[in-house]
């Protein structure tokens, strides 16, 4: 469960966790009712070395939180992780809309010449 926890954050963040390969870290997010904003390099990672096995998320709560309780008990500041996870989310999220938003923009300008 540590590696698709980790894995699990590397994937929201986008980033890469020490020892936890790609297409692991996505197969441990796949659940019904979540959304998808991986990106493009990542979703072809797993299509080229992932196994999705179904929804590994339901009935991981206790489990989950066993977990959550540990990193707390060394000085992990979840609370703090959070919060800079989602801001950096946001960002890189609102990053790339603001990127989408100028292309699509771009080719509108184009087709009207």
């Amino acid at each position: 469960m540590t590696d698709g926890l980790l894995a699990g954050v590397e994937a929201a963040a986008g980033f890469a966790v020490h020892g936890v390969p790609a297409a692991a870290s996505r197969r441990e997010l796949v659940a019904p009712n979540t959304v998808n904003t991986m990106p493009e390099k990542t979703i072809d990672a797993v299509a080229d070395h992932g196994v999705i096995t179904g929804d590994t998320v339901t009935g991981t709560a206790e489990e989950s939180q066993a977990l959550f309780d540990e990193l707390t008990a060394v000085g992990i500041d979840l609370p703090d992780v959070f919060k800079v996870l989602e801001d950096e989310g946001v960002e890189k999220f609102e990053k790339s809309w603001l990127e989408l938003i100028e292309a699509t923009q771009g080719q509108l300008d184009a087709a009207k010449k």
